[in-house]
């Protein structure tokens, strides 16, 4: 999207960019022309460096496609790191089981959705966050299912329930379907029975 039509957020930025920029430097539109910035991975996000000329110089974009400046995803910082992704640029790695860099919109326990709970913030774990029917309780839930696996793994216990399929040329043609799998999906289909018996609907009717 061309960023003449971008929202007032953006031309907040503009604005406050073209305050602190020397006299020869191109206010926006014409982001291009701003010179080089740099992008580089940190931890779970990208760090875009906007020089020297800039206040505040240096952005971060999570991999959900928002900057954690007041700008959000209308941030000139988010295009940047599109750009250097297309460029073949290093992508920034997942973010563990049990890190959220964001409150997770669907609760990873039974998929309803989430709300901040500050109170459970942790520089380890990142945001805390409370489910609307599970509360905090789900979040510890999800937190300790890393914890779980690792004790599974060491006593031996089979993660497969349905092992993966790979052809003789070691093409994966079946991914298999773990224990993993199997909680997650009776979990979820618990928690749309409770939802539709609550909503009073019938899926039969």
């Amino acid at each position: 999207m061309p960023y003449h039509q971008a929202d007032a957020r953006t031309t907040e930025f503009a604005a406050f960019a073209r305050a602190t920029q020397p006299a020869t430097q191109p206010p926006l539109p014409g982001l291009s022309e701003w010179g080089p910035t740099k992008v580089v991975v940190t931890e779970h996000a990208y760090r875009v460096d906007w020089g020297p000329g800039v206040r505040p110089r240096f952005h971060y974009v999570s991999k959900r496609k928002a900057c954690q400046c007041s700008l959000g995803q209308a941030c000139p910082s988010v295009l940047r790191v599109r750009e250097y992704l297309d460029a073949g640029g290093e992508r920034a790695p997942d973010s563990p089981d049990d890190y959220w860099p964001a409150v997770p919109e669907t609760c990873p326990v039974c998929g309803n959705p989430c709300r901040a709970h500050p109170r459970l913030n942790f520089e380890a774990h990142g945001l805390g966050w409370a489910c609307q029917s599970g509360g905090t309780l789900h979040y510890w839930q999800a937190r300790l299912q890393p914890i779980l696996r690792a004790q599974r793994e060491s006593i031996g216990q089979g993660r497969w329930v349905i092992p993966p399929v790979v052809s003789a040329s070691g093409e994966k043609v079946y991914a298999g379907v773990t224990l993993e799998d199997v909680r997650s999906a009776h979990e979820q289909a618990q928690a749309t029975q409770l939802r539709w018996s609550a909503e009073g609907y019938c899926p039969w009717a």
